[in-house]
């Protein structure tokens, strides 16, 4: 369990303590990165978009540290309005699950940002909301903050950040083709009905993925 640097954050419970002395999960407070207190922001206009920044920028560090934590990711529902990040998250996560070449299984059973990624991978089952490309770009609210933020970090601290517009990653034909999944059980990961048939397609996807080039009944009845 990941906790971002968040002040309002919720106490961790008494279970989730139980369960970390107990060594059934780990909880690790991510926190922000180690250069966000070097960052100055001298003028009154710059000032305004701080704390933006902070909340944004404790979320990016939140989901790059579960990126380095994943081999592979699901994504299901997510918001597409009213995040706290520069782009909504399951979006992001996403982006960053595809960036780094591991396998992503996107489903369109709970909608939201899921959906626009499986919309965005050529699943055309619905039509594309009139405003499906503005999701891949920083939220309006947040875009100058973005800019500024960009224009403070030298280029290693600018790695964190997602690129201004996520569409392309999430786009490439090499997303399918990573999850292990032929096209027809690709459309059915994402039409599935319920969580567990999507749990099954993502099974047989990674298991699919794992087998070697040349593998074939044959092979394997001799291994």
């Amino acid at each position: 369990n990941l906790v971002p640097e968040n002040r309002d954050a919720a106490p961790i419970s008494a279970e989730m303590e139980d369960y970390s002395q107990a060594g059934i999960i780990h909880v690790e407070n991510v926190g922000l990165p180690s250069w966000w207190e070097s960052l100055a922001w001298d003028l009154p206009q710059e000032k305004e978009h701080r704390d933006t920044a902070r909340a944004a920028v404790s979320v990016l560090h939140l989901r790059e540290r579960m990126e380095q934590l994943c081999g592979a990711r699901i994504c299901m529902g997510g918001k597409t309005r009213g995040f706290s990040g520069f782009y909504a998250g399951i979006l992001e996560e996403g982006w960053r699950t595809a960036r780094n070449g591991k396998p992503l299984y996107v489903t369109a059973l709970l909608g939201g940002a899921a959906r626009l990624i499986a919309q965005a991978s050529g699943w055309q089952a619905e039509p594309r909301p009139e405003d499906f490309e503005s999701h891949f770009h920083p939220a309006k609210s947040r875009e100058a903050t973005y800019d500024l933020l960009v224009s403070k970090l030298n280029d290693e601290q600018r790695k964190l950040l997602p690129e201004r517009h996520l569409y392309a990653v999430l786009s490439d034909p090499s997303l399918r083709a990573r999850s292990g999944l032929a096209t027809d059980e690709w459309n059915l990961l994402i039409e599935a009905p319920t969580a567990d048939a999507v749990g099954v397609m993502a099974v047989r996807g990674l298991a699919q993925s794992r087998k070697p080039p040349n593998d074939s009944p044959m092979s394997s009845a001799t291994r």
